[in-house]
């Protein structure tokens, strides 16, 4: 509990510096709209909470540890801190972005045998995107007699990873740690469907890797917005980031082959 309060605490600290990618300045820029400020800057800035669990599979220096952490339970004892954010600014059918994340989760725990009796695992996790988006498409009756737009997307995704496995063994104790950097390009899309005056939807997809950073890597991100005010949204939805990365081999291989997925919800704050 203590746990998940610190996180909570921190997103509403960053709130003045962090954004999440749906908000008014999406909006305009993705289909919502508003011809009277076609030609005039956008920007929004609110912090958000991305309850990600972690599925997969860490080697690091050769040894493999399996990662199941469930967001409705596991990630809040295991996370020691965290601050999730994006910022946007569109003007016209352009839009530039910048997204953050950053999480630091920790356990122990016995383990049954007389040569491992104890393992420790640290993992901080940080990853900015930096990108851009055309609106390549708008009506104002679709399909469903609504508002829609469809934007392109593209950038570069940054990600570090710091992995520390200390292994309590009879009659040593073995320590297995590692860190990679590397940088994903990215290309994908965001659709948005104007329901009513106060509520839209948008879905993202991309895709990225391309044997650059990743072997392959990919997003998807479905967000529902409510509007408050003219200066605050409510948003909230649902988010999965897969990685299939490796280096190395033998001893020295590093491998994240890991989904980290859950809800998240967030505060808009727009001007």
């Amino acid at each position: 509990m203590r746990k998940s309060c610190l996180l909570l605490s921190i997103c509403i600290a960053t709130s003045s510096v962090l954004t999440f990618c749906v908000s008014r300045t999406a909006a305009a820029a993705d289909g919502q709209l508003d011809v009277g400020r076609a030609d005039e800057w956008h920007f929004n800035v609110a912090p958000y909470v991305w309850l990600a669990g972690m599925d997969g599979d860490v080697t690091v220096r050769g040894f493999n540890s399996e990662v199941d952490l469930d967001f409705f339970g596991d990630i809040f004892e295991v996370l020691d801190i965290g601050a999730l954010g994006h910022f946007e600014a569109s003007k016209g059918p352009w839009t530039a972005m910048t997204d953050l994340v950053y999480m630091k989760v920790s356990e122990n725990g016995d383990t049954p045998g007389p040569i491992i009796s104890d393992i420790d695992v640290e993992m901080q996790t940080l990853i900015l995107e930096v990108g851009g988006a055309y609106r390549v498409y708008e009506t104002d009756s679709n399909f469903f007699n609504k508002p829609m737009s469809l934007s392109v997307l593209g950038g570069l995704r940054y990600t570090h990873l710091d992995v520390d496995v200390d292994i309590t063994a009879s009659p040593a104790i073995a320590d297995r740690s590692g860190s990679k950097d590397w940088v994903d390009p990215f290309v994908g899309f965001r659709t948005t469907i104007q329901w009513t005056r106060r509520w839209s939807s948008s879905v993202r997809f991309d895709i990225g890797g391309f044997g650059v950073g990743s072997d392959f890597a990919y997003q998807i991100a479905t967000i529902q917005k409510i509007e408050i005010n003219d200066r605050f949204d409510f948003v909230f939805g649902y988010r999965r980031l897969s990685y299939d990365y490796d280096d190395g081999s033998g001893a020295s291989k590093f491998e994240y082959d890991v989904a980290l997925s859950g809800p998240l919800l967030g505060m808009n704050i727009k001007f």
